[in-house]
């Protein structure tokens, strides 16, 4: 067994399509710790294969929680509902996703024509 292979695979389950239960249950928990309760230095200096792939996984997790609210801010879901269930992902996610809310809300964010609107 290729012990890369197999550690690779495992960080990017949270790209595929469909459900995750992995992704469901370890994500947040993953990225919480990831980014709160272990030292950046530690992932820096610590970079052998195990931890790459967990570093990895983390960053899947993100793009994957990314993906999801984007979904569902297509799918007219209101803010807020980030914490919804799961969605059954219609296709993987995209390798260069990126958060576009920059801590906008949601109507700042629509293509939509002041104009519409004028009373005048």
């Amino acid at each position: 067994i290729n012990k890369n292979k197999v550690l690779n695979a495992a960080a990017d389950i949270p790209l595929i399509e469909g459900k995750s239960e992995i992704s469901n249950h370890l994500c947040s928990d993953f990225i919480h710790i990831y980014q709160n309760e272990v030292r950046p230095k530690f992932w820096k200096e610590k970079r052998d294969d195990s931890l790459k792939a967990l570093s990895r996984f983390v960053q899947n997790c993100e793009k994957r929680q990314l993906y999801e609210k984007k979904l569902r801010r297509e799918m007219g879901f209101i803010y807020g509902d980030d914490n919804l269930d799961e969605i059954d992902l219609p296709l993987p996610v995209p390798e260069e996703i990126e958060d576009i809310d920059d801590g906008d809300d949601w109507a700042a964010l629509e293509d939509v024509d002041e104009d519409t609107f004028d009373d005048t």
